[in-house]
């Protein structure tokens, strides 16, 4: 039920509130950290995530590595380390690492 409530609230979320300003496009919005945010693959996309103040990454090809510009590298998460990752404007941590004993297999098959 918890998670069908958080579908339809995401889901409202999105229809009231960032896709009007994904189709008007009038100004940019502060980004919302509370958001999980997104994956764009094409410029466009990337741009109206980006003025709806919705946190995206975007995601390039390898052919076109000769034109990128890098402003900051950053060191991915090795699978020897603790696993625990800082979030972002907080003193917490997620942990990555696998559950002991494994989490016990809650469903399988579609989302529907």
């Amino acid at each position: 039920l918890q998670r069908q409530y958080l579908e339809l609230y995401a889901r409202i979320e999105w229809l009231d509130k960032y896709l009007p300003r994904i189709q008007a496009q009038e100004k940019t919005h502060p980004v919302n950290l509370d958001l999980m945010g997104a994956f764009a693959y094409s410029p466009d996309d990337l741009q109206r995530l980006f003025y709806a103040g919705i946190p995206v990454w975007f995601l390039r090809e390898v052919t076109h590595l000769p034109s990128l510009r890098v402003d900051k590298l950053v060191r991915p998460i090795a699978e020897t380390a603790n696993q625990m990752l800082p979030m972002r404007h907080s003193d917490r941590n997620v942990d990555l690492a696998d559950a002991v004993p494994p989490h016990r297999l809650v469903w399988t098959g579609g989302w529907t």
